[in-house]
């Protein structure tokens, strides 16, 4: 966006250097100011981010939503600047606070102008209308997260409109207007740049954290050079505009985390993703999973993922994770007293049924995966139970390496779901990244997440 800004301050190559010295008085560096201080026209970008929990198919639609909302209003501001700078004189442009008006006067005379300046206000009436419904999702979410206090998420009946979030808004808005028009535009800059710099810095985290359960939709290309430029660009624009623009920024960090530190933090418990790095760099396990189960709940949501009896079967089921080589005997030693007392057998009687079920044909279906399916008797009863050993299950001679083991235990009234699980279990395995996922699952959890999260028939 920045590159965008700068060729777009410097655009209008046939104009003569006479147009821009009135505006740009210290050379190119001043640029640079015009740069970081337009930012907050791309403010837009950011509303379709915000209401993303109500846009529909959100995988396709916001990012190609954001890319063309980036094309269209570069170009847009792109011919308006070459028209307003082909129009008037440096010394107008340089001190006018409403230039495209001035452009309208000096082709249509007042008329051009007062037209201009009534469709100006009508735009900035639909632009607060979208600033005010984007920009009260934040302190929304912050209330559903329990960083703010909880009358602030309060919906109408009905409608479900968050007013008291949308209040607050307004009344925040309606006070900016107090401001300087150019301290309220830097603000406005200062806040989209730290906030950019913000969302770079927190991509790299996730992605270096390795958080098995952060899986984007859209990845940013030429990662991590492309993020690692916007954060020193970004950074550079707030500093080049200024004294008063880095203080605005400093002040808005310190607020933010003070509302965290004070209030949000005694009042819910959130994992930070920078602890994933820190654990990946010292090779020890530090977090919990909680911000594994946010994400999980954040795709499910994102994917409309239906629950059905499947997905309960994953959830409810039993996971064995060995250590080092494990012999056949071994592992149905462990298997039979994890689930004997679940589907009502003795532990002999669960190994002697699945001996007689691997003699009729080995259910290693590759050398990674074995999918045992055991009949027990009774009525409507299922169990599922994953077996996960990095170093090898010897199954039997052929198959002395299997790493994943799904064993089903199902009564013969329950074929037609039997089927409904081997089918499931067969898509997940079959997905390029199931054996590394596997081999690199931290623990029974995140074994777990990945065959709820995989993608398969619902």
């Amino acid at each position: 966006f920045a590159i965008m800004l700068l060729l777009v301050a410097w655009g209008a190559g046939n104009l003569s250097e006479s147009h821009f010295s009135p505006l740009f008085p210290q050379g190119p560096n001043r640029v640079l100011v015009t740069a970081g201080f337009v930012f907050i026209s791309f403010g837009g970008l950011l509303n379709i981010a915000t209401i993303a929990g109500e846009v529909k198919d959100p995988v396709r639609n916001i990012p190609r939503g954001m890319i063309l909302s980036v094309l269209a209003v570069t170009a847009l501001y792109s011919a308006v600047l070459v028209v307003v700078v082909g129009l008037l004189p440096g010394e107008t442009l340089s001190v006018s606070l409403a230039p495209v008006a001035e452009a309208g006067r000096a082709v249509f005379g007042r008329a051009g102008y007062v037209i201009i300046s009534i469709g100006a206000l009508l735009a900035f009436v639909t632009t607060a209308n979208a600033g005010i419904m984007s920009a009260s999702r934040y302190p929304l979410a912050l209330s559903e997260d329990r960083l703010l206090p909880g009358a602030v998420g309060r919906l109408t009946p009905g409608k479900g409109t968050p007013y008291i979030a949308v209040t607050v808004t307004g009344i925040f808005i309606f006070l900016s207007l107090t401001l300087e028009l150019s301290t309220l535009v830097k603000m406005g800059s200062v806040v989209i740049l730290t906030l950019y710099v913000l969302t770079n810095a927190a991509v790299i985290i996730l992605r270096e954290g390795r958080v098995q359960n952060y899986r984007p939709a859209f990845k940013v290309p030429f990662y991590p050079w492309l993020n690692i430029a916007g954060i020193f660009l970004f950074i550079f624009l707030i500093i080049d505009m200024g004294l008063a623009a880095v203080e605005i920024s400093l002040f808005l960090v310190m607020l933010s985390a003070g509302i965290y530190f004070f209030y949000g933090r005694k009042r819910h418990k959130i994992e930070y993703a920078l602890l994933h790095l820190v654990e990946r760099v010292i090779n020890r396990k530090i977090t919990d999973n909680t911000l594994e189960d946010e994400l999980k709940r954040v795709i499910i949501n994102r994917d409309d993922i239906k629950i059905d009896r499947v997905h309960r079967l994953i959830t409810e089921a039993a996971v064995l994770d060995l250590e080092g080589k494990v012999a056949l005997g071994e592992f149905l030693e462990k298997l039979a007293d994890r689930v004997s007392e679940d589907i009502g057998l003795s532990p002999g009687k669960v190994i002697e049924l699945f001996m007689e079920r691997e003699e009729q044909g080995s259910t290693a279906i590759t050398p990674f995966v074995a999918i045992p399916h055991i009949i027990i008797p009774g009525e409507e009863r299922f169990k599922l139970v994953v077996a996960r050993c990095r170093d090898g299950i010897e199954f039997n001679r052929d198959s002395a390496d299997i790493k994943a083991v799904f064993v089903l235990f199902g009564t013969k009234d329950e074929r037609s779901f039997h089927l409904k699980v081997l089918s499931a279990v067969a898509h997940i395995v079959q997905s390029p990244d199931f054996e590394k996922a596997w081999l690199s699952a931290r623990d029974e959890n995140q074994l777990r997440d990945i065959l709820l999260l995989s993608e398969r028939s619902r």
